[in-house]
């Protein structure tokens, strides 16, 4: 049984008011809050943002996501690094993969916290030989044994202001992977951990509304104010998207992988169904509690 999140600020003490929620306001959602961000003091290290999109009268909700922005590593010039050997178990034992990874935007979430698959055509990487200090160019890196690859993000939050990053990476091109398995757009097709890394989801919340974040809104008019309300409906939406956090069908090793891809071969149209979720659960998101009673001491006096 997997763990409840909890922490005081899940508690709110107050409502955001209409003046709070102009401050939230920007142009555009993913990479578009990059200015809004650095104003709060982000240093473009990878972080995790909600996005929220508001209908015409600015008080009913459209939409919510999630966003990963930022870069994977402290320096620009970094890479992460991973042997190739992992993932094509025929290619040089030396053989590297080498990501930048400087913008997690290519990531993109529909309203949950597992993104699409995103074909390595799409990532900024290279396949090095340490030992000739070569990089392989695709088609010498695939007469080496190794191949094309897809990847897909997976956040699952644990507490209530850091999530874990997981990246899967399937040895197989994007397009001929849903051409072969369909049932590869389900977050819980099998692949191979790439890495894991904690980050926090931004900007901090400076008042107790009951999420330790803010989100970002986009008006549905933007020239009209937004109108008071209790912040209840914009945390119960947050908190049902954090809550679809899950944890990747990670395969023990390459060989491994095969096999299970073979099974779900042999299923055929079957093979969805068979699609489980994995033994270790990501932590649950506690249900939204209520907005605080307005105006207590004028409840008290008409009381009396």
């Amino acid at each position: 049984m997997s763990k409840t999140i909890s922490h005081a600020k899940l508690t709110p003490k107050l409502d955001l008011g209409p003046e709070d929620l102009e401050t939230l306001a920007v142009d555009g959602l993913g990479s578009a809050c990059t200015p809004a961000l650095e104003a709060t003091g982000w240093k473009k290290l990878v972080t995790g943002i909600v996005g929220v999109t508001m209908g015409s009268d600015n008080a009913r909700i459209l939409s919510i996501n999630f966003y990963l922005l930022g870069r994977l590593n402290e320096s620009p010039n970094a890479c992460t690094t991973v042997l190739a050997k992992k993932f094509w178990p025929g290619v040089k034992p030396s053989l590297e993969l080498r990501f930048t990874f400087l913008d997690l935007n290519i990531f993109k979430f529909d309203s949950c916290l597992q993104s699409g698959l995103v074909d390595s055509s799409a990532i900024n990487f290279e396949v090095y030989d340490p030992e000739t200090t070569e990089t392989l160019t695709v088609e010498q890196f695939r007469q080496a044994g190794g191949g094309l690859f897809c990847l897909r993000a997976y956040c699952h939050m644990t507490t209530a202001v850091y999530f874990k990053l997981s990246m899967v990476l399937y040895p197989e091109a994007k397009q001929a992977l849903l051409e072969t398995f369909p049932c590869a757009r389900n977050a819980m097709f099998p692949g191979l951990k790439l890495l894991e890394q904690e980050s926090a989801i931004l900007p901090n919340a400076d008042k107790l509304y009951g999420l330790p974040f803010y989100p970002f809104i986009i008006k549905g008019r933007r020239d009209a104010p937004f109108p008071e309300g209790t912040s209840f409906d914009l945390r119960e939406k947050i908190g049902a998207l954090l809550g679809t956090g899950c944890t990747p069908k990670i395969a023990r090793d390459a060989e491994y992988l095969s096999s299970r891809w073979q099974k779900l071969l042999e299923k055929g149209d079957k093979a969805e169904d068979s699609l489980t979720k994995p033994s270790t659960a990501a932590a649950t998101w506690p249900t939204t509690q209520p907005s605080p009673s307005p105006h207590p001491e004028s409840r008290d006096q008409e009381g009396m």
